[in-house]
């Protein structure tokens, strides 16, 4: 690579690093939400946490 697209190359790498994140945050909250909730004091919220759990393992 030639010194003159290091700028490119590391924006690129900054972009794709960052959509990776919002994807993963994404998908846990689909997941949790979906099995669980967003409600506080309910035994149904603990579910999705637990089945969110191996998801964000494999991340």
């Amino acid at each position: 690579m030639r010194p003159a697209e290091e700028g490119q190359a590391s924006g690129a790498n900054n972009a794709i690093r960052e959509l990776g994140g919002v994807f993963g945050v994404a998908v846990l909250a689909a997941v949790f939400s979906h099995s669980g909730g967003y409600e506080s004091g309910r035994p149904r919220s603990r579910r999705g946490e637990v089945e969110a759990s191996p998801v964000a393992g494999a991340a």
